[in-house]
């Protein structure tokens, strides 16, 4: 149903555009410049001052208009002008022609522009990026594979880097498709955790976020056709210029990452009423970083050239905040690996090509705030060990097999409001009531719920030990009240915790039914 509905919105936009390609092909009598200028983006308006001059010296007074990131000049009749270009203190002066219906004009300007060894640097971050974003999926590879929806989001991230290096290689064609990715990567995000984060009975939140994704995609694919064609520009200026304006407008207010956000901050408030103090501190840390993050441009306006790279950073800890907590994997090895060896690249080659001691300097420095950062993650990710231990060592006393699975069961539901059953497997021949496959399994000892035979169960814990892949499972029917990482951490260890206490009650069982037996 979702594919075809997703077919249907993208068959009625090309008709769409298709259409209005050609009831737009009459438009004329105008002049398109393009500034060729390093640095910048599809949608940036700061493009400087132009002007069109006739033969006689006078200005050409016409109506014009920021198209994208160039100017429209219209009702322009044809003739020989001269386009006086002002951008960042340089002037330059071109003499053309027009001679056909509309005429495309591009200006080498040089404006505020990355040196040389600027670029090199921000390329080799990206590549940086590109590595560990690799060497991080590789390790978590099995677990994110068997998730379709996150395998191709990765995909997009990945397009989304490659499309972040910067240099004289660009393209409009490229700027144009790094402009289309974005969307498309922010759209994905914000309908998996539509699908996957926020509960299906939140239906006032559901119908909020599809407005205003609505309202996102109307007017980004108004954007988006006026790219393909300038005359499609000129016809809604001329005949839908309140509507145009209207997107323009609401573009500056809502857009894809500020719905994400939105989205985040309900589902940490939802998931997260009751918190330690300490844990309200460390979630807050997190929560001003994003916030930094995703109003960068507002905070810091003076450095918009960052803004697509901030964007980028913003788009994977996203990505990688949905793996962490949507799959339940965290290492903090991996992620201080990642920082630590990050950091003191980044400040070695900032040393090795600027030849100062600021930018290492700042960069030393930032490894110190991530490492604060650690802290926190480690605090928020922590598990619970000393409840374990309790559970532990009163089970240790039970020799019984049904009063271990009853007491277990008891002790999960006083930390976990959830549906659970617990069974300790006397042969092979019960594991194949609980499970499919049951030779096929690799070294995590989580069940997905493909794997679980029981209806409504779709979470699950296998206890192994000493060589026997199924000594017991612990099954959980989650309910749209999706369990936490602390949670989901807290019952595999006692999965684990509790597995040689599982197997020596097995093997107690089979003993009784031998001495019966006999």
């Amino acid at each position: 149903m979702k594919k075809k509905i997703l077919l249907l919105i993208i068959l009625l936009s090309v008709i769409l555009g298709i259409t209005l390609r050609y009831i737009a092909r009459n438009e004329k009598d105008f002049i398109y410049v393009v500034p060729k200028i390093k640095n910048i983006e599809v949608l940036n308006r700061d493009i400087g001052n132009y002007s069109l001059i006739k033969e006689n010296g006078d200005i050409l007074k016409t109506p014009n208009k920021n198209f994208l990131n160039g100017k429209i000049f219209l009702n322009v009749p044809n003739g020989d002008y001269i386009l006086k270009a002002d951008f960042d203190d340089e002037v330059k002066s071109i003499n053309i022609i027009k001679s056909s219906d509309w005429e495309k004009v591009k200006v080498n300007l040089e404006g505020d522009y990355f040196s040389k060894k600027q670029e090199i640097f921000l390329n080799i971050i990206t590549l940086t990026l590109i590595v560990f974003n690799f060497a991080i999926f590789n390790r978590l590879r099995n677990k994110i594979k068997k998730n379709k929806i996150l395998s191709s989001l990765f995909g997009l991230l990945l397009l989304k880097l490659i499309f972040s290096f910067r240099g004289s290689f660009q393209t409009d064609f490229l700027l144009f498709l790094d402009f289309f990715i974005t969307r498309i990567l922010g759209f994905a995000l914000i309908f998996y955790i539509l699908e996957n984060i926020i509960p299906k009975n939140k239906k006032v939140v559901r119908v909020l976020t599809y407005t205003a994704v609505s309202i996102v995609y109307f007017y980004n694919f108004i954007f988006a056709v006026a790219i393909l064609s300038p005359q499609i520009y000129i016809y809604l200026l001329t005949y839908c210029y309140k509507l145009f304006k209207i997107c323009s407008e609401v573009r500056k207010f809502i857009d894809l990452t500020r719905i994400i956000f939105v989205l985040i901050i309900y589902s940490f408030i939802r998931s997260h009423k009751k918190l330690k103090k300490l844990d309200y501190i460390c979630w807050l840390a997190i929560g001003v970083g994003y916030f930094i993050l995703e109003f960068f441009h507002n905070l810091f306006p003076s450095n918009s050239k960052l803004y697509y790279f901030i964007e980028l950073i913003e788009f994977m800890c996203v990505y990688w905040g949905l793996i962490f907590s949507k799959l339940k994997v965290y290492t903090k090895e991996l992620s201080r690996a990642v920082r630590y060896v990050l950091g003191l690249m980044l400040a070695y080659i900032s040393l090795f090509y600027f030849k100062t001691l600021t930018e290492p300097f700042v960069i030393l420095s930032t490894i110190f705030l991530l490492d604060f950062y650690t802290m926190v993650f480690d605090r928020i990710m922590k598990e619970t060990d000393s409840s374990i231990e309790k559970i532990y060592n009163k089970l240790s006393l039970i020799h019984n097999k049904r009063q271990f699975e009853i007491q277990l069961e008891k002790e999960i539901k006083k930390h976990l409001k959830i549906n659970t059953l617990i069974k300790i497997f006397s042969n092979s021949e019960e594991v194949e009531k609980y499970i499919y496959n049951k030779d096929d399994f690799d070294e995590d000892i989580v069940l997905d719920k493909d794997k679980i035979k029981i209806p409504n169960y779709n979470l699950g814990f296998r206890m192994e030990f000493n060589g026997n892949p199924y000594v017991g499972i612990i099954l959980l029917k989650e309910s749209n009240e999706e369990i936490s990482y602390d949670q989901y951490q807290y019952l595999r260890n006692i999965a684990v915790k509790l597995s040689n206490i599982a197997s020596k009650i097995r093997l107690n069982s089979l003993y009784e039914e031998l001495v019966l037996d006999d």
